[in-house]
């Protein structure tokens, strides 16, 4: 069997049709949201769903449920998500691929760019051709008022603290294998995505472990100011919410002014902090995701604030189900806004709705529903499912029953928590307690925009706010 490396293929771009590589391309842009895409030939691009681009000799479309088709929407292969490798209805094969370091298409960046191409006039010969050096003479501006060959700049990673710059937005023709990365966004808010490599065990600074989940809406351990690092610069403490899901101070002054006092937690008596609502999972696109939860540790003050790249191996911890193989080789970056105090070595327990509220609960008094509503303690509603359908049950009915959950206790009661549960389903494919391999990774600007506090910038008892009796 025939095979091909992607490196090889993407190179191969350069002396083809697909890319013309010199300045004087004719491209046409096509922009939805903040995601652009810069297409040199639209006519006969046929896409019908959301879709992965790979660059090559031709035009090559990765479909989410595995069809390959060529560019006029022809099947020629299908991919294995598993392996990252096309296998080609001709026998070859094209191997190593990351669905991350493609471009994604949907139908309508695709139609927007074939109704801007129709639009745009045919160059016709000038008079005096040295009075105007450009051949993108009528291309119509982007968004933010560059033309549309300039990959708009706006996503130029200003704002990412991730440290992955991967391209620039310099009007040039873009680099095939990282054409529109940071053009990408987390649900239409404009971030950047960084690029995140595959990790293999043996690597410096790779660890292997294991991934489980709760979501007890408690008051979060990165959220007391004696377990964040005062002297850290920016100094980060976690936010979190009333039972509104509105932001409230992490800690004020003590009534009498003269010492720092955290809000009380609403797992504790008397508490009312909760765990702010849309620090749910959220999906970046197919095989990346970000999230919150407790990291491994016994320092919170050396843990709380850290972010960790973590990528599923297709196994399971206590035995390998299908929904294992359909999360493997996806990349969750998860930041700490607890500490796993209960947790083994290697060990993530992920924030997800319906996750199971482990050893306190604060959700049901949030939710004003009974506790038994909320699935098993330990485990959720996948455990309560398994409990029902048995642990070898196929993982189509495995989402069907978590999800008539979601509906029943997040649907009619908090839409940004049904969509942290539906994450569960759609996303992680309700795989339970995968094996990983994980490393440390600088922060993307989403987490910590969504970690840290508004109303607590310093650690210093002047700065405060006073004491509210909430």
């Amino acid at each position: 069997m025939k095979k091909i490396a992607i490196g090889a293929l993407l190179i191969a771009a350069c002396a083809t049709f697909f890319w013309n590589c010199s300045s004087e391309t004719n491209s046409v842009s096509s922009c939805v949201g903040s995601a652009c895409v810069e297409f040199p030939e639209i006519a006969d691009f046929t896409v019908t769903d959301s879709c992965y681009w790979l660059q090559g000799e031709s035009n090559i479309l990765i479909y989410k449920d595995g069809r390959v088709t060529d560019q006029n929407g022809n099947d020629i292969g299908t991919f294995d998500l598993a392996e990252g490798t096309i296998v080609m209805d001709n026998g070859s094969t094209i191997s190593d691929i990351s669905l991350n370091d493609l471009t994604l298409l949907t139908p309508e960046m695709v139609q927007q760019a074939k109704e801007a191409a129709k639009e745009e006039p045919q160059d016709e010969p000038e008079e005096n051709p040295t009075e105007n050096t450009s051949s993108n003479s009528h291309e119509q501006p982007s968004p933010d008022g560059n033309s549309s060959n300039s990959n708009n700049g706006e996503n130029s990673n200003q704002g990412n603290n991730d440290g992955n710059n991967s391209s620039s937005s310099n009007g040039s023709s873009p680099a095939p294998s990282s054409s529109s990365k940071e053009e990408e966004v987390v649900d239409a808010s404009g971030y950047p995505i960084a690029s995140y490599g595959k990790l293999t065990e043996n690597d410096q600074g790779v660890t292997k472990g294991f991934a489980t989940r709760y979501w007890d809406a408690c008051k979060p351990h990165c959220s007391w100011p004696e377990k964040v690092n005062p002297n850290a610069n920016p100094y980060r403490i976690a936010r979190n919410c009333n039972i509104n899901g509105e932001e409230i101070p992490a800690f004020t002054k003590s009534e009498d002014g003269t010492w720092l006092k955290g809000t009380v937690s609403a797992c504790d008596n008397g508490g009312f902090a909760y765990t702010c609502i849309d620090m749910i999972p959220v999906a970046v696109n197919d095989t990346l995701a970000y999230a919150f939860g407790a990291a491994p540790g016994v320092d919170e003050k050396t843990t709380c604030g850290k972010c960790y790249q973590i990528q599923f191996t297709g196994e399971g911890k206590y035995g390998t189900k299908e929904a294992h193989g359909l999360i493997a080789r996806k990349t969750l970056i998860i930041m700490s806004s607890n500490v796993g105090h209960d947790v083994t070595g290697g060990q993530f327990d992920i924030m997800i709705p319906g996750g199971g509220v482990g050893a306190y609960d604060a959700l049901s008094t949030q939710l004003g529903v009974n506790k038994s509503d909320l699935g098993e303690q330990m485990g959720g509603f996948y455990t309560t499912c398994e409990n029902r359908l048995g642990a070898d049950a196929p993982v189509t009915k495995f989402k069907e029953c978590v999800t008539q959950q979601c509906e029943s206790v997040f649907g009619s009661r908090n839409t940004t928590l049904y969509k942290g549960c539906m994450w569960f389903v759609n996303w992680f494919e309700t795989a339970n307690n995968p094996v990983t391999l994980f490393k440390q990774v600088e922060c993307p600007q989403y987490l910590v925009d969504k970690f840290t506090s508004t109303l607590n910038t310093s650690p210093n008892l002047a700065d405060a706010p006073n004491y509210q009796n909430f």
